[in-house]
């Protein structure tokens, strides 16, 4: 939880001018091993699509999506679903670094000879993940519903899917 309240500390005192120019690095979380879960996530969004991104031990990319108004029929905001990017060969987690560089609003990963970058696209509701690996390398990346019911299209280069509430349609009665 130390590292959550840096966070929340700096993102309060930046719009104060409390913080230098360039001081908000110093408030960077950066972690040396894997998660778990997704209670280990580092937090990434554009104010209107939103993800917890973590590496697990199996060396899997995982990251929650969420949107501002998706609300289910209970009028709750749960995450949409989970995408998963699986490497092949598999992620070093020894030789391993993850950083939320707060000034550029993206996670970077180190891990062994690839380095990956996360980010949400600032003018559109995309997740983007790039990198550079020294040795050849294969991604694949899947989604895994955590609502049913939900449909998934598949799309050339793109992973689609949605969900849509059996009550939207209908107001609830007084």
């Amino acid at each position: 939880m130390k590292h959550a309240f840096t966070v929340l500390f700096a993102l309060l005192l930046a719009p104060l001018g409390l913080l230098q120019a360039g001081d908000v690095s110093q408030c960077d979380v950066i972690w040396d091993s894997p998660s778990q879960n997704s209670f280990g996530s580092m937090p990434l969004g554009n104010g209107d699509v939103g993800a917890n991104v973590w590496v697990e031990p199996n060396g899997d990319l995982l990251f929650y999506v969420a949107k501002v108004g998706a609300f289910d029929s209970n009028h709750l905001l749960p995450k949409l679903g989970r995408v998963r990017i699986r490497f092949e060969p598999a992620l070093d987690t020894v030789r391993f670094s993850q950083r939320l560089v707060l000034r550029n609003g993206a996670i970077e990963i180190m891990a062994g000879d690839i380095d990956l970058r996360v980010w949400v696209d600032a003018n559109q509701p995309v997740f983007r993940v790039t990198g550079n690996s020294a040795s050849p390398r294969t991604a694949t990346a899947s989604f895994e519903t955590i609502r049913s019911a939900a449909e998934q299209l598949d799309q050339k280069n793109r992973l689609v899917w949605y969900y849509r509430n059996d009550t939207s349609d209908t107001l609830p009665k007084s």
